[in-house]
């Protein structure tokens, strides 16, 4: 598969976000990825895991040069995070999350100039592992 975003930030380097960087990354969808968290510990065993290639806790400098940034949090983080990315990336920038529910974060894209570039998905996948440590690349395949 041809790389379809070249430099992309998760913000969210949990199971969801992390699997996604590996599904993204062995299918070659994926470019350079960045990884952005508060949690240094697994910030750091998604880069020795592969995941990612570089990480960041700086959100507004990681998404500066993005083409595509999906925010991997709770719902409740994701409306203030998601903002603050739609404020930093650039206007060409796609922008999508992962949350359970979707009215709140639309509102918030609307609310960010966005609702152009955004692309609300929910996988309907998971699994009792968390971090980046339960890092699966085929959580998602046969999935909705």
């Amino acid at each position: 598969m041809d790389v379809i975003f070249e430099r992309v930030v998760i913000i969210g380097v949990g199971q969801i976000g992390a699997s996604l960087a590996a599904a993204g990354r062995s299918s070659g969808a994926l470019g350079r990825v960045c990884g952005v968290g508060r949690n240094p510990a697994n910030l750091a065993r998604a880069m020795e895991l592969g995941l990612v290639d570089r990480v960041a806790s700086d959100l507004e400098q990681a998404v500066a040069d993005a083409d595509l940034v999906v925010v991997a949090a709770p719902v409740q983080a994701s409306l203030d995070l998601l903002s603050r990315a739609a404020a930093a990336s650039p206007q060409d920038c796609v922008l999508s999350d992962v949350g359970s529910v979707k009215g709140p974060v639309l509102e918030a894209a609307e609310a960010a100039g966005v609702g152009n570039r955004f692309v609300g998905a929910h996988p309907i996948a998971g699994s009792t592992g968390s971090g980046s440590a339960a890092a699966d690349p085929l959580l998602f395949k046969d999935r909705t």
